[in-house]
This record gives structure tokens, C-alpha cells and sequence, in this order.
């Protein structure tokens, strides 16, 4: 089940969710996500396995923080800042689910939009599982290295990636 940030207000400290985006993923700069927290326009999306009226976060395999803009009146981009899932949970399908329930939720959001186009920056060992779901690499350019605060010293190690929903 995705829970989202409106949905965790007043029931967790954002510390709490910053740690648990934390613990994810040793890969993910710990300054990158408190940045990515700290931003307003940023969405925090967790994968629950309890329902929201008992959610814990101990029981949270998976986390996003996503935005979106408006390229046009009928395309909109949106950019998933950080994926990730807990080393203990990954091989279980969580992730599958996880994501596929994301775009099920993105589609509906943005149904007005004739293009949505769903970015991301993927880690090398996670090319192939988003190739799986449907995620094609892409030839970046600044603006999207500018998107994910990519800069010329590590553009090397990013694979950006993405799906389109028409």
C-alpha cells in the first residue's frame, strides 16, 4: 500500500523518515536525502505492508521521494529523487510492487496530461530491474543533470532513466 507524506503529517517526526530513507540504501549520500526532505516541492511515497491504521515504519520495505513539472499543457515530467528498499527486503518483490503501484498512482494523478513522462536516476546494479518494468536510458542533457544535481565529475556513475505513459 503507498502512503504518502499528507498521510504520515503529525504521526511521525521528519527525522524519523529521513533515518528511514536513511537505513534504505548505504549508496545514498545522507546530505542528498536530507536535501531532498528539506525541499518543499518534494513528495515522500513509502511502501507500507500494514494498512495506514496500523502502519509502522519498522514495517516499510520501500520509499520514494518524487516531484513533478509541467513541460507543457499536455506532457509533465515526473522525477523520482530517490528510490530505494531495504537491503532485507529486496528479492521478495516488494520493489516490483512498489513501483508498478507508483505508476498506476502517477497515471491517475496526471490522467489530464497526453505525455507523463516518469524520470528517474538509477544506481548501475539497478539498471536492469527498471529496463524490466518498462525504464529506458535516456541521453541526458544539462537540464536533466541540473534536475538531479548531477554534476560533470560524476555524470559517469548516474543512469537516468525513463517510462512514459501516452
Amino acid at each position: 500500500m503507498l502512503i504518502f507524506d499528507k498521510d504520515l503529517n503529525g504521526k511521525y517526526d521528519w527525522m524519523d523518515i529521513y533515518e528511514l530513507l536513511c537505513s534504505f540504501s548505504y549508496k545514498i549520500c545522507k546530505y542528498y536525502i536530507y536535501h531532498l526532505l528539506t525541499n518543499v516541492s518534494n513528495k515522500i511515497i513509502l511502501y507500507g505492508i500494514d494498512n495506514l491504521d496500523n502502519f509502522d515504519l519498522e514495517n516499510c520495505p520501500c520509499g520514494l521521494v518524487y516531484n513533478h513539472n509541467k513541460v507543457t499543457d499536455t506532457e509533465i515530467n515526473v522525477c523520482i529523487m530517490m528510490i530505494s528498499t531495504k537491503y532485507k527486503c529486496r528479492k521478495y518483490g516488494y520493489a516490483s510492487a512498489f513501483i508498478n503501484e507508483f505508476i498506476a498512482f502517477i497515471k491517475n494523478k496526471f490522467k489530464k496530461f497526453k505525455t507523463i513522462n516518469i524520470l528517474l536516476d538509477s544506481l548501475e546494479t539497478s539498471v536492469t530491474f527498471y529496463e524490466h518494468i518498462g525504464f529506458k536510458w535516456i541521453i541526458t542533457n544539462e537540464d536533466i543533470n541540473n534536475l538531479f544535481s548531477i554534476q560533470d565529475k560524476n555524470k559517469d556513475n548516474h543512469f537516468i532513466m525513463k517510462y512514459t505513459i501516452k
